[in-house]
């Protein structure tokens, strides 16, 4: 059968026409125009492709103002979180500190930005200058040249200067060390071998913290008629917990009726979850009573404690005994050496 000749003829001219009437006449073709996505711009730069790692248009200057805006992932840096965004430099997280290599603001540390990093011998920031003069100046190059740390006692300023690392006597910061306090990290029932047994167990736990001179720590302990029998021996020192809190500046108060914190902390730092302690001592430092575990040598009977938890009286001596057959802890505190320079 023959196809109908008259379809192809009549379609084309129509198409043409159509064609014809969606054609602009009077208006003229930007010049310029927009691109967008997936378009390039005159240097052939496509706008989307933004940099992998920061989500910046390539040419994008971060230290121009707005840049945040062509900042397709853009969030707020935070400074510790171990990701090193700008502004930031660095970025260590917990590691970052006022002397480590990267400070605290997450800047990369360098002599002048005012934190004392440890190839330095002081930084005090803008006012570092090699023409200073007075206590605590600082040079141009972040050495010292007068202050802590130049083995020079500055009586209006210091108790004393021992270097830039002190010693165990004098810290770095020119000041006398306390005497350290510490309860112990075991509990012990109430046989403890006497006083002479509760004294090595106090340097026992301080040999194996690795303290410098563990055999001059001795137990707050009484027994019957006999009080704590170190307490004549003093220095002038405060007394202090070794994480540097005080427990007391003098030995007068220390002996008052309270504590300033709770002696809590073991030679290593930790806390002990039992908060009994053997003492039989009252706030004095004299014998409370003779409830004492046969003078600390038995498991029979009841034994006087305190709260290594507590600052009030009770921190030494609280109105119930426990039974000797219980564990409690024992107070330790560092005694004077001979050979310590006291302090002025």
């Amino acid at each position: 059968m023959p196809k109908n000749p008259v379809s192809v003829s009549l379609v084309f001219p129509l198409f043409a026409l159509g064609l014809a009437a969606c054609t602009p006449v009077d208006e003229e073709p930007l010049d310029d125009p927009k691109p967008g996505f997936g378009e390039t711009t005159s240097d052939e730069t496509a706008v989307d492709d933004f940099d992998a790692e920061v989500g910046l248009v390539p040419g994008a200057d971060p230290e121009e103002p707005g840049w945040q805006d062509l900042d397709f992932k853009s969030r707020p840096s935070i400074c510790g979180d171990k990701l090193a965004e700008l502004p930031e430099t660095c970025d260590d997280g917990d590691a970052n500190g006022e002397h480590a290599d990267c400070t605290p603001l997450c800047r990369v540390a360098s002599c002048g930005d005012g934190f004392v990093h440890v190839s330095e011998e002081c930084d005090n920031g803008l006012a570092n200058d090699n023409n200073a003069e007075g206590y605590g100046s600082c040079s141009a190059s972040c050495k010292l040249i007068e202050g802590c740390g130049d083995g020079v006692v500055q009586e209006d300023y210091e108790q004393c200067d021992h270097g830039f690392d002190g010693s165990m006597q004098c810290s770095p910061k020119c000041e006398w060390f306390g005497r350290i306090v510490f309860v112990t990290e075991g509990a012990y029932k109430g046989d403890l071998g006497g006083i002479e047994g509760a004294d090595q167990k106090c340097q026992d736990e301080a040999y194996f913290a690795g303290y410098p001179a563990p055999d001059l720590f001795r137990a707050w302990l009484s027994t019957a008629g006999s009080g704590v029998a170190w307490l004549d021996a003093d220095d002038g020192r405060k007394f202090v917990r070794p994480d540097g809190e005080t427990v007391a500046l003098t030995l007068e108060d220390l002996t008052d009726g309270t504590i300033g914190v709770p002696i809590s902390v073991t030679a290593t730092k930790t806390t002990p979850a039992v908060t009994k302690v053997w003492s039989d001592t009252d706030v004095h430092g004299n014998s409370a009573s003779s409830v004492d575990c046969g003078g600390w040598t038995e498991t029979a009977g009841q034994g006087r404690v305190g709260l290594n938890n507590a600052t009030d009286s009770t921190w030494t001596l609280r109105d119930n005994a426990a039974w000797c057959t219980s564990s409690a802890h024992l107070y330790c505190f560092e005694q004077p050496d001979v050979g310590i320079e006291p302090p002025p």
